[in-house]
């Protein structure tokens, strides 16, 4: 069952940006954010609640209340596309996983580039092949910034990330990688964001007319400058084994055991997971639940490497998505119940499988993703 959409969403974006020539071209200044604003949103199904959701839980322009080294628990993230409003929803959450009691860690409203509003950036999230998997590569290893590429005016990419805050972080024009145009250069820059591998961001730069000549970089997000930039190598986990593609093998991790041993969720022709260990050098993988008609994804290692914690649903189109634990050296799985909270934008004790993954003909159309990121 789909919930509403809740109200009180982080939406209001201001650019601030520094002269354009007469010749169209769009210069950022590399110190310049953009930062949005801490006014919200309505939607059409629901009006605005003032003692709900976003500004209570992670401030809104002023310092967010959640500090990153007192997340605890199971830390999920919901998203969805909301097609009314040409936005994307990003929330991540903690889940007690004692109780089922759930608290919202930060949340994000982006714009889409269908969006109409001329008044206000617009933003992609990662490649749509990257939603594979729990997604955990959207988010920085402390959970405080989430990759996104912003979409100027003339139609240029710029790759970086987004803080809690909502300040978007212009890593495209702090490396130097806004040029002006010229003859041999005509096309606006092209650059968007992947994900975070560790503690570099990872992006790619694409080329008007010529596919074969995508480059993909790297840059430590703790020193975002032209020197400190680097192509993405064969020994790239996103060079090797995402770009090269492990998607032709057709599994994406989500947590890792070991240095070659992964968690990973692995997916049928149509789309839908299973859950298996994975040995990244032989491919081989080896099946952790028992057989049953079920779809599992997104399962995550306790701290102590003890416990597997993974979303668990029956193939009948109404069956309820359900958060389940087990110990890694097997066993039969035990059901943890979630606490409902209305500002969670799913109703996460409500969500069906069909919410999730709908008709196979609609499958590149979904609307609802519900991962487990990490254990802390």
């Amino acid at each position: 069952m789909k919930r509403r959409i809740f109200a009180a969403v982080l939406i209001g974006v201001v650019v601030g940006m520094s002269g354009c020539g007469s010749n169209g071209d769009t210069y950022v200044d590399p110190d310049t954010q953009y930062e949005v604003e801490d006014d919200f949103a309505s939607t059409d199904e629901e009006a605005i609640d003032d003692d709900a959701g976003f500004e209570d839980e992670v401030g809104s322009g002023e310092e967010a209340t959640v500090d990153p080294e007192e997340i605890e628990g199971i830390v999920a993230m919901v998203h969805q596309t909301v097609p009314s409003t040409a936005s994307s929803d990003v929330q991540i959450f903690s889940i007690d996983p004692q109780t089922g009691v759930q608290k919202i860690i930060a949340e994000w409203r982006l714009e889409n580039p269908a969006s109409k509003n001329t008044d206000t950036p617009k933003f992609y999230l990662p490649d749509k092949s990257r939603v594979y998997g729990n997604s955990r590569d959207w988010l920085s290893s402390d959970l405080t910034k989430l990759s996104i590429t912003a979409v100027l005016d003339n139609n240029e990419r710029h790759a970086g990330w987004v803080d809690y805050e909502g300040n978007f972080f212009d890593v495209t024009s702090s490396v130097g990688g806004v040029k002006e145009s010229s003859f041999s250069n005509p096309g606006p820059v092209i650059q968007s964001a992947l994900g975070f591998d560790g503690e570099e961001l990872v992006f790619y730069e694409e080329f008007l007319g010529d596919a074969d000549a995508t480059k993909y970089y790297y840059v430590p997000i703790d020193n975002v400058s032209e020197g400190a930039v680097r192509e993405a190598g064969e020994d790239d986990w996103y060079y090797n084994e995402a770009i090269t593609s492990t998607v032709g093998n057709n599994f994406y991790p989500t947590s890792w055991i070991d240095e070659t041993t992964c968690i990973a969720d692995v997916y049928d022709h149509v789309g839908r997971p299973r859950s298996f260990y994975v040995n990244t050098i032989t491919k081989d993988k080896t099946r952790y639940l028992p057989d049953a008609e079920r779809y599992n994804w997104s399962g995550i290692l306790s701290p102590d490497g003890s416990t597997i914690a993974f979303l668990s649903v029956s193939k009948a189109s109404d069956g309820i998505v359900e958060l389940y634990k087990m110990p890694i050296s097997g066993g039969e799985p035990t059901k943890l119940t979630l606490e409902p909270n209305e500002s969670i934008l799913q109703d996460t004790t409500a969500l069906t499988q069909d919410d999730l993954y709908g008709p196979a003909a609609l499958r590149d159309y979904e609307q609802y993703h519900f991962y487990l990121l990490e254990w802390k």
